[in-house]
């Protein structure tokens, strides 16, 4: 009998400790790396995941083999400073930004910035291939805040616009091909026209000019919710008087002409 039972005993031994030595399969960790190729076997992305979502630093590369961009999440979320290489998009229509900003089309730009729960925050900014700044500001969750400024390719201030929460608020300065004419209208220079004024919620309100080359004011006036208000005066580019109206909430009430006489 003692046989048996030691029989027995030994044999629960031996089954415990191969249960012991099989055991239960090994933790997976929640880190998986992921890699992809192209079809040349090119590579073309690489990062990690964590419990199936992207986490940490992904960079991935364009069939020629260069970087298209370096961006880093936190859990599936973007997260942290991200660099991305891409071509500049042509702008349509006749806004006064397409003088300006359609030369860059079909050039490559970077844009470098951060992420904070998945939102732009922070520092921002876009540069040409050859290093020189195109654009800067900042955001706060989301949406552009305080000074942003935008340059073309030669180094050129194009605008300097100021924005609170998304909304351009406080002064400006832009400088553009297109100046406002009377009624409204808009005219092409062959020269750029520097213009200053003030946003307020996205909208014109306060002293109002553009200026010629040389400085010289050419035109004058003031703005109350995007509409001309008051006293308005153009100049011809020697400093003469060349047109005068009075504005009330938009709609002209008078005008008056003047001719550029020789010699002045």
């Amino acid at each position: 009998m003692i046989k048996w039972m030691s029989l027995i005993l030994i044999v629960v031994s031996l089954s415990s400790c191969l249960t012991l030595s099989l055991g239960s399969p090994a933790p997976v960790s929640p880190i998986q790396p992921a890699v992809g190729h192209y079809s040349n076997g090119q590579l073309r992305f690489k990062g990690e995941y964590y419990n199936g979502y992207r986490h940490g630093t992904w960079t991935d590369w364009n069939g020629n083999g260069d970087t298209i961009s370096i961006v880093n999440y936190d859990r599936g979320e973007l997260s942290g400073s991200f660099k991305v290489w891409e071509l500049e998009k042509s702008y349509e229509g006749n806004s006064e930004s397409t003088a300006d900003y359609a030369k860059d089309y079909g050039e490559i730009i970077i844009k470098e910035g951060y992420y904070l729960d998945g939102n732009f925050n922070g520092g921002f900014k876009v540069s040409y291939s050859s290093g020189r700044l195109k654009e800067s500001g900042g955001y706060n969750k989301g949406r552009k805040d305080g000074e942003w400024t935008k340059l073309n390719s030669t180094g050129d201030t194009l605008h300097i616009i100021n924005y609170s929460l998304g909304d351009r608020k406080g002064p400006f300065t832009v400088w553009s091909y297109y100046s406002h004419e009377m009624l409204n209208d808009t005219t092409h220079n062959g020269f750029k026209i520097k213009h200053q004024g003030i946003y307020k919620f996205n909208r014109l309100n306060g002293n109002y000019a553009e200026s010629y080359p040389n400085g010289k004011v050419k035109c004058a006036g003031a703005y109350i919710e995007d509409n001309r208000e008051g006293d308005w005066t153009w100049y011809f580019e020697t400093g003469i008087i060349k047109e005068t109206a009075v504005y009330k909430l938009g709609q002209l009430i008078s005008i008056e002409k003047f001719e550029e006489t020789n010699g002045n």
